[in-house]
């Protein structure tokens, strides 16, 4: 999975950041859903601003690794239970790119 390529569905939820973490608020048709209110760690949200569909998990932990004192095996595993839970929620999408010659 660390090699697989994430965008964050930023437009179906309203984003609100404070004191290193940050709450989603899902829409439903343009209406904010308060029933589901997500909060995310400082280490998620900044796993979730990068989620720009261009750079691979395996990319986004090794940008990580520098700015956390944390082993980069702990690091993957963290990452790929975050996206797991974010592909449940429906917060992620995996970008597929066509290969055109």
């Amino acid at each position: 999975m660390l090699n697989l390529i994430f965008r964050f569905k930023e437009k179906s939820f309203v984003i609100k950041e404070s004191n290193n973490e940050m709450v989603l608020v899902p829409l439903t048709n343009q209406i904010v859903d308060m029933t589901n209110v997500m909060l995310l760690t400082e280490t998620a949200a900044v796993v979730l601003k990068s989620l720009n569909g261009n750079k691979s998990l395996k990319d986004i932990c090794g940008e990580m690794v520098n700015d956390y004192n944390i082993d980069i095996d702990v690091l993957e595993k963290d990452v790929v239970q975050f996206i797991e839970k974010a592909i449940e929620k429906n917060i992620v999408e995996e970008v597929f790119f066509n290969n055109i010659s």
